[in-house]
């Protein structure tokens, strides 16, 4: 838990005493797993039907964006939206027909 009450401002050209570096407030990694299976059917000598189900972020992780860093304003400190490039699960069917 963050508790953004324990900051003040030092004033103008006044050094503060936070540290740097807060080892608490990284954001996550990135942790998608992308499954796909595949499937051949022989119909002919000549012909073949191939099924692909793939998804992507199959675990569906989310990744929550950095909160709010501009000291003052309503939102500091708060984690508003996700992350960008992260994405729900998705997934896709797709038939494929050689001949």
């Amino acid at each position: 838990m963050f508790n953004s009450s324990c900051f003040s401002d030092p004033g103008d050209q006044q050094l503060g005493n936070a540290p740097r570096y807060f080892d608490n407030l990284t954001s996550q990694g990135i942790e998608n797993v992308d499954i796909g299976l595949r499937k051949e059917f022989k119909i002919r000598e000549s012909h073949r039907l191939q099924l692909r189900l793939e998804a992507f972020n199959a675990l569906n992780r989310t990744r929550f964006d950095r909160g709010g860093f501009q000291f003052g304003a309503g939102g500091f400190g708060q984690i508003t939206n996700l992350a960008n490039g992260s994405h729900p699960r998705q997934l896709q069917l797709v038939a494929r027909y050689e001949f």
